[in-house]
């Protein structure tokens, strides 16, 4: 059938099963239809009856009845699904059952789901005999099958054994992703085993996430109140030497909003200690905290000590001492501070003046609100109603009822003055719009005061703004929006820069924006430099508009946006979701990134034919993948015993310039001690020495392995001094896959020595290391040594609950 007919079949089935309560019309129906039963089409009716599991049941039970029908793997591993999702462990140890009276042979994939579903319900004995069943039939678990365990493992409580799964997971150069690393973390960590945490720590460092990255972590893991976990990821951050006064600062943030003040001094203490930077926001807030627990010489030790590492204070921190001051009835220092504002060039808006008035209507300083009042009125600043009846409630609970007089004229002057001003009602909402929609990123000091703002020689009129208005509403397509602009009489951003007035950073802002979205990237880009040009900084909002302007497909320029979103991230903007997938979008558009990380992707997977087939299609990116991809189709043509094709390969890549990698030659490496042919082996060694590559840990340990494998202890045991002399240092993987390979070749007693140099390297042994060696030496006779073992074990968990 074709595909349209499969998906016409496969919806009639799923509507007859759906569509009546009594079975028999539908036996009856199902019996009239004129298709032809396939496990395929059937697997897929199943998969649509998923949240109704006893009519996917029905359906399965009657299906099998019919005559040249047989339920395949792939059919009962989704039935296994729906009822294990259903938690209906009847039926799924029903069809478990009937697996094997069918003779149906269960995959990887029929194991993960029994241990996922098995997980769920905190069934953990079940879950282990799920795990072995699976190796001891034959199938050696993937990837997924060790993240099912050690995810099911994790939510039952049981990390410690969870960390078991993991260490041979490292042993088979499998990863987890970040999640589960979080998840593995989080067990370690509440059972106290800090050497775990650690070495989870030391792996993660190997997955070369971004700083950008780790930041995000401690700042979620501080929101979510988890300070301790967001410790640990800074641990590791200062191995790569990645943390500077801005991750602190997230740190003091925790513990401050969980008013846990003395924690947050600690840290802030420490930071500066190790040659850390406070930012601004930090000083900012501890001085905050310090004035709400009345410990006002130490809030302006702080900012004094602020001042003296020349950092230049911004209005936040200011209007935070004009208020410590005004607390302490120290009114005036608070306006000798508060004055100094716009000598240090600080433009001031309502909020600084607010939060004086509100200061004072708590001191009772009736004059200096007074004062407050007519500074605000001589300096065209908005008075805000909430303002007003602040300060009215204030004077009329004090009786000061001639001041409330004189309060209600200042205010009655303001808003005719406002009437009488350019700006009418819908410039201010307009405006109040702007704010929020593009400056919603900037800090307090850096927010302009439209207000302040106030052009005196008005050169347009009320119908010009109402214009604009109509025409930028009218429309949700900018290309029209632009052609309707163009015909109208209006260009008020020239008429703007012809009379003089003050361009803010938004309307810069908002000109990138409207020339990047009809495709203008030429203006737009000027448009960016002359802003930084005239002085002004851009926000995350010019940076986010101006990059999605030139990863657009009309006026795309990638050299400049991959160039800008470098400024926009040294700049310390953090990108949103859009911009980030916007620009991943665009990358993956014109470099051939998406093609390789699927031709990977098929590789790992097996698929070898789908994966040439899609280098073969590539055209002219094909000298790129070629380069790209190399190690990844040697590697999947080995595993598929394509040896041959493999070195066909590499052959054609020296042809082409392209020396093969480290990778390649690891993998050639282990082909030929697989096929017992060591001379290759070694050749190859050294002709990846002569190529100018230092072998790795993974190629050291190829090696050892293959030489064990060979029964050749002493070359194997050389290369793992070469290791230790030269580097680099073996790691806990080398030492277990070593360890492994002399149990099994008699030499358990060689093993125990390995157990000794891994904690003399600060490598600590798991337990399956010392089980082991324990049965190894048992096997040999050695039981007095394999008591020793034993007793190590317990001194090593002994020491570790004392550290913890």
């Amino acid at each position: 059938m074709s595909e349209d007919d499969v998906s016409r079949v496969v919806g009639e089935i799923t509507r007859i099963f759906r569509g009546e309560k009594d079975w028999s019309p539908v036996e009856e129906k199902l019996e009239n239809l004129n298709f032809e039963l396939r496990a395929e089409v059937f697997d897929m009716v199943l998969k649509r009856c998923f949240k109704v599991p006893h009519l996917a049941l029905t359906a399965f039970d009657w299906v099998k009845n019919k005559e040249g029908f047989s339920h395949t793997m792939k059919t009962y591993n989704t039935m296994l699904w729906i009822a294990g999702e259903a938690k209906e462990f009847g039926m799924v140890n029903k069809l478990v059952e009937e697996m094997d009276d069918c003779g149906i042979e269960k995959d990887v994939r029929t194991w993960t789901i029994l241990i996922s579903h098995y997980g769920k319900v905190k069934q953990i004995s079940k879950l282990l005999l799920a795990f072995e069943n699976m190796k001891k039939f034959g199938c050696e678990p993937d990837e997924v099958a060790y993240r099912a365990m050690i995810r099911s493992l994790c939510s039952c409580g049981k990390g410690d054994i969870a960390m078991e799964f993991y260490k041979d997971m490292v042993q088979k150069d499998m990863v987890l992703d970040l999640r589960l690393y979080k998840l593995l973390m989080n067990s370690m960590a509440r059972v106290g085993d800090v050497a775990a945490v650690h070495f989870l720590g030391n792996d993660m460092t190997h997955l070369a996430i971004e700083p950008e990255f780790f930041e995000t972590l401690v700042r979620g893991l501080c929101k979510a109140g988890m300070i301790t976990d967001a410790l640990e990821i800074v641990e590791i951050m200062k191995r790569r030497d990645i943390v500077d006064g801005r991750i602190h600062g997230i740190i003091i943030n925790g513990y401050l909003v969980r008013n846990e003040v003395h924690k947050a001094l600690d840290m802030f203490q420490s930071m500066k200690e190790s040659g850390c930077v406070p930012t601004i926001s930090t000083y900012t807030e501890l001085i905050q905290h310090l004035f709400k627990l009345n410990r006002y010489e130490d809030a302006c030790l702080l900012y004094e000590e602020m001042l003296g590492k020349g950092i230049k204070p911004d209005g936040v921190v200011i209007t935070t001492m004009v208020a410590g001051h005004v607390s302490q009835n120290r009114i005036f220092e608070a306006w000798k501070l508060f004055k100094s504002m716009e000598c240090q060039g600080i433009k001031l808006n309502w909020k600084p003046y607010a939060l004086f008035i509100k200061e004072l209507c708590k001191a009772s300083r009736t004059d200096d609100i007074i004062k407050v009042l007519y500074d605000m009125q001589a300096s065209e600043i908005v008075i805000l109603d909430e303002v007003f009846h602040c300060v009215v409630t204030y004077l009329k609970n004090k009786g000061e009822l001639d001041m409330k007089a004189k309060v209600e004229k200042i205010y009655t002057a303001f808003k005719l003055d406002l009437q009488k001003c350019s700006n009418s009602e819908e410039q201010v909402s307009l405006r109040i719009k702007v704010e929020k929609d593009v400056v919603i990123d900037q800090s307090e000091s850096q927010k302009v005061n439209y207000s302040s703002v106030h052009p005196h020689d008005k050169t347009y009129n009320e119908q010009d703004v109402h214009e604009i208005c109509r025409i930028l509403s009218s429309s949700m397509d900018w290309s029209l929006i632009q052609e309707n602009l163009e015909r109208s009489t209006i260009c008020l951003f020239f008429e703007m820069r012809r009379n003089n007035y003050p361009i803010m950073p938004e309307t810069w802002t908002i000109m990138i924006m409207l020339y990047g979205r009809i495709g203008l990237t030429d203006l737009a880009m000027n448009c960016f430099r002359d802003m930084k040009a005239e002085g002004y900084k851009p926000s995350r909002s010019t940076y986010k508009y101006l990059i999605i302007a030139l990863c657009g497909r009309k006026g795309r320029k990638v050299d400049e946006a991959i160039k800008i979103y470098g400024e926009m991230i040294r700049a310390r903007h953090i990108p949103d979701k859009e911009l980030v997938e916007t620009f991943l979008g665009c990358l993956c558009e014109v470099v051939p990134l998406s093609y390789s990380l699927l031709i990977r992707s098929l590789c790992r997977v097996g698929k070898m034919e789908e994966a040439l087939a899609l280098v073969g299609e590539s055209g002219a990116e094909k000298p790129t993948l070629d380069q790209f991809t190399c190690g990844s189709i040697v590697h999947g043509l080995l595993r598929k015993g394509q040896f041959e094709d493999a070195l066909a390969k590499v052959e054609s890549m020296k042809q082409k310039g392209i020396k093969p990698t480290i990778h390649v030659y690891t993998s050639l490496i282990v082909h030929y001690f697989k096929e017992k042919q060591i001379g290759k082996a070694i050749e190859v060694f050294k002709e990846m020495q002569e190529s100018g590559y230092e072998p790795n840990i993974v190629t050291y340990s190829a090696l050892i392995s293959g030489y064990m494998n060979m029964e050749r202890p002493t070359d194997a045991w050389n290369i793992f001094y070469r290791m230790k002399l030269k580097g680099p240092s073996p790691d806990f993987k080398t030492y277990s896959m070593f360890l492994s390979c002399l149990c099994k070749s008699g030499r358990s007693e060689e093993a125990m020595k390995l157990i000794s140099e891994m904690l003399d390297s600060g490598i600590v042994p798991s337990t399956i290391n010392f089980r082991t060696v324990f049965f190894g030496l048992n096997r040999e006779g050695k039981h007095d040594l394999a008591q020793l073992v034993l007793q190590r074990k317990s001194e090593l968990i002994r020491k570790r609950k004392l550290i913890t």
